[in-house]
């Protein structure tokens, strides 16, 4: 039989209409199921997309500043090189603390710099149990760009206070004095720099990055966060 009759005869056989109609229906089916494929790998792809910019927005908001400070206090472990636990350190304080500081005045060859330091929540560890609180990293940075470091600046506390333990760097120890509000404790100290430095500046700034938490039988507690706040210099 020729080529040509063969497809001829072919094309006279009639096909049943049940089976035309699941071969379709078949078809068809494929077709959806292809399509479904689709569509999933599609759903995978973008939830793959989805989940990485959730991930890199959250390292982000760890690490911008301005994003972390919306994320509370927290205490964390200071590790050894070995992997060993060797302190606890209180982080991210910043909306914890508020930072005030009044017109600075010049006396003496020395810059005097009035600081108010306010705990907001005193019923929030581990502002609760401190008993004391002395300055940590401070700096003062004028207009110029030089700074002066917590170790060329001088604390005189607001009051001379008396504690039952020894305070670990008492020389940076601020006065606790009559708060305002119920939940409120209210720390003061002057800080002194040499005068000096005012005639080389026009503006500063005062740098605060920790506090430390001191209480009886108990190491300091190193508390941090990030304060900046402008100081305005009465000058004659």
């Amino acid at each position: 039989m020729k080529r040509s009759t063969f497809k001829d005869e072919m094309e006279k056989i009639e096909i049943p209409h049940e089976l035309h109609q699941r071969s379709t229906m078949g078809i068809q089916q494929a077709k959806v199921e292809l399509q479904r494929d689709r569509i999933v790998k599609k759903r995978r792809v973008i939830g793959g997309i989805v989940s990485a910019a959730i991930f890199v927005s959250a390292i982000i908001a760890m690490n911008d500043s301005g994003l972390a400070s919306s994320v509370s206090g927290y205490f964390r472990d200071v590790v050894h090189w070995k992997n060993e636990v060797v302190d606890t350190q209180y982080s991210n304080a910043t909306d914890e603390i508020k930072v005030e500081v009044d017109s600075a005045t010049i006396q003496s060859e020395k810059l005097i710099v009035p600081v108010t330091v306010t705990i907001l929540d005193m019923t929030k560890p581990p502002y609760s149990t401190i008993e004391a609180l002395t300055f940590g990293d401070v700096e003062i940075v004028g207009s110029s760009g030089e700074s002066v470091h917590h170790q060329q600046i001088a604390v005189q506390a607001a009051s001379d206070t008396h504690y039952d333990f020894e305070i670990k760097d008492s020389d940076k120890l601020l006065s606790e004095v009559k708060r305002t509000k119920p939940n409120e404790r209210v720390f003061q100290a002057n800080l002194l720099i040499d005068a000096g430095f005012v005639n080389k500046n026009e503006r500063f700034t005062l740098k605060i990055r920790s506090f430390f938490g001191q209480k009886k039988a108990d190491s300091p507690l190193q508390i941090e966060g990030e304060w900046n706040v402008a100081v305005f210099v009465k000058r004659s």
